[in-house]
């Protein structure tokens, strides 16, 4: 019961008054902290029992109430979880399911012009993905990696990582009904091991969430040194800042103009390693289409041509969300492209290619 108690106010509380909670319960004699849990297990079964939905979306209100950021949040204070051996293995096995068709490259600036296709009119606070594209089951690239090259910033270090889409995601969504749903992972490859974080989704929710952390092949030592010095807070921000990637990604290969960008590709032949055996020196060769593009190119092609254009855009991404009826049921708006340019339609030939975002003059 304490350790409900503890996980729940780590989600709702300051790292302040977490922690002048737990000196108030550390204060108190045997006696007294019986008697409170008694009465708060009391209180507990005597409220009506909550959905999961509902739930959840009582943690984001006492949060926004109570002005929780990933700077104040106790979550710094929470040391992350490993997901169960069955589950692990079994969310490996999903992830080995399927290899990557995409590699991103991007450079800082890059990967700003991306995240600022949606960001700006996104309607949720900051720390936030929207959770439509997976509802809307319109999600472009399945499985992909992204490299961001971020040395031209202070302490800036090369990030690689995957993101897995799972082919069933949207029968695990309609299965879960207004549980969460494991739709998605992603992928941290460390030398002989692999880190990797599901990600979950939740009707009637706008954003995704993420769950405990899994591995493969990762020495027992550095999973418990990596609890002693990870924080749940730590993995939700790298996760919102890989995320926001992988989402402006999966926006520009939707959108009605910027999807000219990534038109002209350039045909390379790539060998799989995992493909060389023992003893044997045959390997399998995959094609993939390589863009060459750059923020200026996407930016021109979302706001529209010439230098002297003075409008925002000529059309901008609505993002979807989740409807109340006055009937009291929840619809899903579809999310859309609003703007002069709306109409446009211009489909990508095929979804294996490798698109490479850099700068034109490098």
């Amino acid at each position: 019961m304490m350790q409900r108690i503890m996980d729940v106010m780590q989600q709702v509380l300051t790292i302040e008054q977490f922690d002048a909670m737990t000196d108030y319960y550390q204060s108190l004699s045997d006696q007294e902290f019986d008697q409170l849990m008694a009465e708060a297990l009391h209180i507990g079964k005597s409220q009506e029992q909550l959905t999961p939905r509902e739930f959840t979306k009582l943690i984001e209100t006492l949060r926004k109430a109570n002005h929780i950021t990933s700077q104040n949040s106790a979550m710094r204070r929470v040391p992350i979880t490993y997901l169960s051996d069955t589950l692990n293995e079994e969310m490996w096995r999903d992830i080995c399911k399927s290899q990557p068709s995409d590699t991103i490259h991007l450079t800082t600036k890059d990967d700003q012009a991306l995240c600022d296709l949606w960001k700006k009119s996104c309607h949720l606070e900051r720390g936030r993905i929207p959770s439509d594209l997976f509802f809307a089951g319109k999600i472009p690239l399945l499985d992909c990696k992204i490299v961001v090259d971020e040395r031209d910033m202070p302490g800036g270090v090369v990030c690689q990582y995957r993101v897995v889409v799972f082919q069933d995601y949207k029968e695990r969504i309609k299965e879960s009904g207004e549980c969460e749903a494991c739709v998605a992972a992603i992928v941290i490859e460390k030398g002989k091991y692999t880190a990797f974080f599901p990600i979950v989704v939740q009707e009637g929710m706008d954003m995704i969430c993420m769950g405990r952390c899994g591995q493969h092949g990762m020495p027992r030592g550095l999973i418990e040194k990596n609890r002693e010095m990870v924080s749940v807070q730590d993995v939700a921000n790298m996760i919102y800042a890989y995320m926001a990637t992988w989402y402006g990604i999966q926006v520009a290969l939707l959108h009605p103009t910027v999807q000219e960008v990534f038109r002209h590709p350039r045909i390379e032949r790539v060998y799989d390693p995992k493909s060389v055996k023992k003893g044997k020196t045959k390997r399998v060769t995959r094609y993939v289409k390589k863009h060459i593009v750059n923020a200026d190119e996407i930016k021109r092609a979302a706001h529209g041509e010439g230098k002297a254009y003075n409008r925002h855009t000529l059309v901008w991404y609505v993002i979807g969300h989740w409807r109340k009826c006055s009937n009291g049921k929840k619809i899903f708006i579809q999310p859309y492209w609003k703007g002069a340019l709306r109409h446009l339609k211009m489909d990508l030939d095929g979804r294996e290619r490798e698109i490479v975002l850099h700068k034109e003059d490098e």
